[in-house]
C-alpha cells in the first residue's frame, strides 16, 4: 500500500503555470493586467523545435498575464520564462519546496525530479514554464499553490487525525 499523492511523481502540466506566473510577479518582471505583454501566434519556435499552444489552430493573440493564465497559453508562459531565466526559476522552485520532500510523515515519499540547472537549455526552460519535462508529487504541487495563497509562506503539510472546535469543544474525527 502506498499513498500516491506523496509516493508517485507526475508532470504537473498547466497547473504549474501558477508557479511561473507568481515568480514573475514577485520579481516584478510583469504585472497581472499589462495589456499586450505577450503574444500567442499558436506556437513558439525554440531552437529547432516548434512548441504549440493547446489552441494552436486559434491563437490567442495579444494577452496580459491574466489572459495567458485564463487561456492556459503555453507561448505566453514560454515568453515569460525567457524573461525570468532558469537560474531565477530554480531559486523559486527550491523556495516552493520542489527540490525536497515535504516530510509529511508518510513512508515512501518521493521528491521532484528536475534537470540539473547547468543542463537547462532553451527547450527545457520553455517546457518547464508550463509544467513539462520534470516531475513532482501532487502534494508538492498542492503545498506550492497553498504558499501562493498564504502570501508566499510555505507551510509544511501535516496529517490530521481530528479537529477540535475551540468554542464548543466538539471533536471531528478524520479517517
Amino acid at each position: 500500500w502506498s499513498v500516491r499523492s506523496v509516493s508517485e511523481t507526475y508532470e504537473p502540466g498547466s497547473v504549474f503555470k501558477l508557479i511561473t506566473a507568481s515568480t514573475a510577479l514577485e520579481e516584478a518582471i510583469t504585472s497581472t493586467d499589462k495589456s499586450g505583454d505577450f503574444y500567442c501566434k499558436g506556437a513558439e519556435n525554440i531552437e529547432d523545435r516548434t512548441i504549440r499552444c493547446w489552441s494552436y489552430l486559434h491563437p490567442h493573440g495579444s494577452e496580459s498575464l491574466r489572459d495567458a493564465i485564463v487561456n492556459s497559453c503555453n507561448p505566453a508562459l514560454m515568453q515569460l520564462a525567457r524573461r525570468i531565466g532558469a537560474k531565477t526559476l530554480y531559486r523559486y522552485y527550491d523556495s516552493f519546496g520542489f527540490f525536497s520532500k515535504t516530510s509529511v510523515g508518510l513512508s515512501g515519499e518521493a521528491s521532484g525530479i528536475f534537470y540539473d540547472l547547468k543542463n537547462v537549455g532553451p527547450v527545457e526552460l520553455a517546457t518547464m514554464s508550463f509544467g513539462q519535462r520534470f516531475t513532482i508529487t501532487p502534494l508538492q504541487m498542492i503545498d506550492a499553490v497553498c504558499a501562493i495563497a498564504n502570501g508566499g509562506n510555505l507551510i509544511q503539510p501535516k496529517l490530521v487525525k481530528s479537529m477540535t472546535n475551540t468554542d464548543t469543544g466538539e471533536v471531528t474525527e478524520i479517517e
